[in-house]
């Protein structure tokens, strides 16, 4: 069988050892990965776009000109990071990154290309220290930066990683994709819910996910579980008590406060191709569009790139990166391919 994201075959597994896809019965989880939508789709909804005005900035009557300042966004970057499949991370010093040649450690700037490592990773994190990662089969490891140790396995089977201070938040794939979280230190670990949660994000000590629903929901200090935003979410992120989510409709913010939604820009062709992949670049919100990479600043909308020919985007030390199905990285905003990634 063959990836819909790659077009890799999937393995025994009915994963894909290429993108990380992989395969589910449940329609909630598959609507939610509607982001790791293949470029193909991308593209058929771009050139359709040809046929629609064409702008540079353009407000809509359904938007809500209001102002949008995330302040946390290097915390929520390596977060989307994750959710999003791209194996980038950043330590404030280098960018380590994934190619099919292996890993690599680059300049702030993204520059250089020093290989690590031959070995197959499929989530990427740093801290101080370390570099973790997972491997063809998901199970997760800890290395010093250098690769000079024998990487130590910590956990089996895992997806979502998530660094928090001494902490590892994951889903179990073998326990009904149940959040964990793993002590650094002791390596005790402890089972925080009991039904299948994706893309996980760690805000001022809450847990939200996504359910099989497509629903965003938050596990707080207490282990107390709500729902905040119902099904049919395609990405979102969490900052100072404000869920911003996209979905075909458009890009909403919630309110956790006064349990309040409210639309912030209009997705008027829907039906061609929702709203995905919600980043932060230079504090405010982008995702992508039926316009391609775009930014949402005060009801209006700006075009960054159109670049079509990509998977998913991310943002990296105010970088947007892009990565297409072969796993070659891009930098737009300054048009420079990075060196080190290499074809598979």
């Amino acid at each position: 069988m063959k990836c819909p994201n790659c077009s890799s075959e999937l393995n025994e597994r009915n994963e894909c050892d290429l993108c990380g896809y992989k395969k589910r019965s449940a329609q909630g989880f598959l609507n939610y990965r509607v982001y790791l939508v293949s470029a193909a789709v991308i593209i058929v909804g771009l050139l359709a776009y040809r046929f629609m005005p064409s702008f540079t900035t353009a407000s809509n009557q359904s938007s809500n000109a209001q102002e949008v300042t995330i302040s946390n966004q290097a915390k929520i970057q390596p977060q989307l990071a994750v959710a999003y499949g791209a194996m980038v991370a950043y330590d404030g010093s280098n960018c380590f990154t994934y190619s099919g040649g292996g890993l690599y450690r680059n300049s702030p700037d993204f520059q250089g290309g020093e290989l690590l490592s031959n070995q197959l990773v499929n989530y990427l994190l740093v801290d101080e220290n370390h570099i973790y990662y997972c491997d063809e089969y998901y199970d997760f490891y800890r290395v010093d930066k250098e690769f000079q140790y024998t990487p130590e396995k910590l956990l089996t089977n895992i997806y979502y990683p998530i660094l928090d201070d001494d902490y590892l938040y994951y889903q179990d794939d073998g326990d009904n994709e149940s959040i964990y979280r793993l002590n650094l230190e002791s390596l005790e670990t402890e089972k925080l819910n009991d039904e299948p949660s994706y893309a996980l994000m760690i805000v001022d000590g809450s847990i939200y996910y996504l359910d099989d629903e497509a629903a965003v929901k938050m596990i707080d200090g207490q282990g107390n579980i709500e729902t905040l935003v119902a099904g049919e979410v395609t990405s979102f992120l969490v900052c100072e008590g404000k869920v911003y989510y996209t979905a075909t409709s458009g890009l909403w913010q919630y309110d956790i406060d006064v349990n309040q939604a409210t639309l912030l820009y209009a997705n008027e062709y829907g039906d061609v191709l929702p709203f995905l992949m919600l980043n932060v670049y230079q504090n405010k919100l982008v995702f992508v569009s039926y316009q391609g990479i775009v930014l949402y600043d005060l009801g209006q909308i700006e075009i960054i790139s159109n670049q079509i020919d990509f998977t998913k985007f991310i943002v990296v030390n105010d970088h947007i990166v892009t990565i297409d199905d072969e796993l070659n990285y891009n930098l737009i905003d300054e048009s420079q391919s990075l060196e080190g990634s290499m074809e598979v």
